[in-house]
């Protein structure tokens, strides 16, 4: 039977690293890190366009319920200049497409980017036309058996990044059944960031 021990190293002899030994490890260091830094960012980026999109997915579908539950309307409207701004969803009693004292408001959401620096500012836009083409979009308006009624020939809501990549930027379709769908490259959608 073999006995193991953990013998001193002899006398004279120290363990350890060398200088030189210390800065080829940080110089490999320093390469690994370079590589990973820009994947970790686009990482970053996508995961915050995907979430936005999500959002509002979210509850654009919220208002197509609601607005089948109650038999009306309901939508969801831009709260601010753009819709970057943050957006209303309501069930709209009177039809005339703004928040009145009397009807409910289900669920408001801010700026999208509170917070975040002007480099990292995400844009959010929407169009009408279920294509291509067609001029702002300040309200989606859904109806009684959950067809889109505002805007009329479908609508477009595109999710641009801060580095301006279209490609790379998501957006939602609405076709005029209320049919909503998510897409991940704007330029499908006729976008540009």
């Amino acid at each position: 039977m073999r006995c193991w021990s953990l013998r001193r190293p002899p006398s004279g002899f120290q363990s350890g690293v060398t200088l030189i030994e210390l800065v080829v490890a940080v110089a490999v260091l320093a390469i690994l890190v370079s590589i990973a830094v820009p994947s970790f960012r686009e990482v970053a980026l996508n995961n915050r366009a995907s979430s936005i999109t999500n959002d509002l997915l979210a509850d654009l579908s919220t208002a197509r319920s609601e607005a089948v539950k109650v038999a009306g309307r309901a939508a969801v409207l831009a709260s601010g200049a753009t819709w970057a701004d943050g957006w209303d969803v309501f069930v709209d009693d009177n039809g005339n497409g703004t928040i009145d004292d009397d009807e409910e408001v289900i669920k408001t959401v801010g700026d999208i980017n509170l917070g975040r620096g002007d480099n990292n500012k995400f844009g959010l836009t929407g169009l009408a036309g279920a294509t291509s083409g067609g001029s702002g979009a300040e309200a989606i308006v859904f109806g009684p058996m959950g067809q889109l009624l505002e805007p009329a020939d479908g609508a477009r809501l595109i999710v641009c990044r801060p580095d301006g990549n279209s490609e790379r930027s998501r957006g939602i379709r609405i076709d005029i059944s209320g049919r909503m769908q998510a897409v991940r490259d704007a330029t499908v959608l006729g976008g540009d960031c």
